[in-house]
């Protein structure tokens, strides 16, 4: 049996994991949002329209 944290998680701060942003310049975060919009861009013809949704509710 699997005791991942998000499978056994009690509230929604037990899923969250401290990204460290301020260890990351203006830099390294340009080159992620250009990465991911090319991503984006791919997953668009494969994924399902609630993902995109979901990942539109995030922005």
């Amino acid at each position: 049996m699997s005791t991942h944290t998000v499978l056994t998680a009690q509230t929604v701060e037990d899923c969250i994991i401290d990204q460290k942003w301020k260890n990351y310049t203006s830099e390294d975060h340009a080159i992620w949002r250009t990465l991911f919009e090319r991503q984006l861009e791919t997953l668009k013809a494969h994924v399902a329209e609630e993902y995109l949704k979901g990942l539109e509710a995030l922005a």
